[in-house]
């Protein structure tokens, strides 16, 4: 009897704990999805251009990659068109660092923009 108890306690904990785990990817999909990672990522790359100067590689990479994860389902929309104008800045900066602070404020105003639209431009 001890051990059916055991077991049964055991297979709920089991279940809970995935529930807990998948709870964030029912949560958010889809266009959601989208519109949390480019916004964090668009944040971060503005973030760290206004406190170091530049984009650390961890950073780019990071955006390099959600660009490509969403490129089928939103490259056409306006916010994933000035991210990979972000990028494209970035490279132009690290190529020529005389650009950088120009190239900069281009990525400034990019994210800028991000943030406005990504509201209303993607939906539910």
């Amino acid at each position: 009897m001890y051990a059916v108890r055991l077991a049964l306690l055991l297979l709920a904990g089991a279940c809970l704990l995935s529930t807990l785990a998948s709870c964030r990817t029912l949560a958010l999909t889809g266009a959601k999805m989208y519109r949390v990672e480019i916004t964090n990522v668009a944040n971060q790359v503005a973030r760290e251009i206004g406190t170091d100067g530049v984009v650390s590689d961890r950073t780019y990479a990071k955006l390099k990659k959600t660009l490509d994860t969403y490129r089928t389902q939103f490259g056409k929309y306006g916010t994933f068109v000035k991210a990979e104008e972000i990028v494209k800045y970035v490279d132009e900066a690290k190529a020529s660092p005389g650009e950088a602070f120009r190239k900069f404020q281009y990525v400034q105003s990019n994210v800028d923009y991000i943030i406005d639209m990504i509201r209303t431009e993607v939906p539910d």
